[in-house]
This record gives structure tokens, C-alpha cells and sequence, in this order.
């Protein structure tokens, strides 16, 4: 990912609240025939001192995993954005721009292959997303989860690298981000979430 100095972000701590409060991403790898693909799913984000715990899975028909263990893949994480517009600068020749925030995440990924390995998987979602069901779903047959199961490809990304954007008008006065973020502040819920960050972070 293109991150100039102003908008690189080495706050693991930011990295891990924003992948866990956007955890629908995008899985990128080369299939079989050398072509670039692409999967958007739910993923489970966790990290215990330097070490990432970052889980998920597709459905089996999904030709993807299939040579996922072969290569290194991407996972890209994103949600917030807000259009910026040239009014709020002090020079008269600007353009506009997009304030946003993006986590990449370079992987390795591991199948998980048995019925425990997916199930235990399967509560740590439940927990995560919806910890009401969890009594639910521990009730489910076992016949039923069978079939369950076997309908999907289970996996746990190691993680490689990481690389974390944050655009929020870092490069700008603090009179431009004031007004950048005073007008998005009354926008749309994308808008405010932008103008939050923006006035946490800088």
C-alpha cells in the first residue's frame, strides 16, 4: 500500500480496535489459473502481546482456498471514509481529496481440517459477534453442525506484515483540519466517523 510519512500509522493498538470494529474484509490470492481473487468475509481479530490471531472461513465451493496454504495473501480491512472538500483550505488553487483509514495485512494461512478445530472456530465467532446465541448454538445437533462443517474451509492467517493508513488531513494546518472536521462532524455516519478520528488522533 502507497503511504506517504504523514499518513503512516505504527499503533498496533489502533490496528487491532479498527480491524475488530471492521471485521468484514477483503481475502486476495492468485487461484489456480494465475488470476487475481478476491472473497469479502467476516474475520475474527485477536492479539496477545506481538502475536496476531486472525481467523475465518469460506464456503468449500468457493474455489479459493484451494491453493490458499501455497502463496502469501492479502487481507484488507476498511470502512471509514469521507470526501474532503477544497473549501476548507487556505489556498485558492486546491483540489479535493478522501480523508479514510485501511489496514493491509500480509498472511500465511492454515487450513484447520476437523470437526473440533471449526467448532471451537465457530464459538469464538458466535462469542465475538453475537455472545447472546451462544447458549443457542451450543444446543445445536451434532448431525446438523456435521453438515454445517462440512460446507466450509476453516482457516488461521499467520501473520507477515502489516501496514496501517490513516488520511486524515494529517498534511493540512490545524485551522483547515479544524474546519475539515467540524463539517464532517455533520454528515453521514462514514463522516463522523472520520471527523471522530480525526479529532482523537490529531
Amino acid at each position: 500500500m502507497y503511504i506517504p510519512r504523514d499518513f503512516r500509522n505504527d499503533d498496533p493498538d489502533f490496528a487491532l480496535d479498527f480491524m475488530r470494529a471492521y471485521p468484514f474484509a477483503e481475502l486476495i490470492s492468485i487461484n489456480q489459473n494465475g488470476r487475481i481473487i478476491a472473497t469479502h468475509l467476516p474475520l475474527l481479530v485477536g492479539r496477545i502481546s506481538d502475536v496476531w490471531q486472525i481467523s475465518g472461513h469460506i464456503s468449500v465451493a468457493n474455489e479459493q482456498w484451494r491453493n490458499l496454504q501455497e502463496q502469501e495473501s492479502m487481507l484488507i480491512f476498511r470502512e471509514p471514509h469521507a470526501y474532503v472538500s477544497p473549501k476548507h483550505y487556505d489556498a485558492a488553487n486546491s483540489v479535493p481529496t478522501w480523508n479514510y483509514a485501511s489496514v493491509h495485512c500480509y498472511v500465511n494461512a492454515k487450513l484447520l481440517h476437523t470437526k473440533e478445530e471449526k467448532y471451537e472456530q465457530m464459538k469464538e465467532f458466535v462469542t465475538f459477534f453475537e455472545s447472546g446465541y451462544l447458549p443457542s448454538f451450543l444446543k445445536l445437533p451434532e448431525e446438523y453442525l456435521v453438515r454445517m462443517f462440512d460446507g466450509i474451509v476453516s482457516f488461521r492467517f499467520d501473520l507477515v506484515k502489516m501496514e496501517v493508513k490513516t488520511k486524515l488531513s494529517q498534511n493540512k494546518n490545524d485551522g483547515e483540519r479544524q474546519r475539515i472536521a467540524e463539517t464532517l462532524a455533520d454528515g453521514n455516519d462514514l463522516d463522523r466517523t472520520i471527523a471522530r478520528m480525526m479529532q482523537q488522533r490529531y
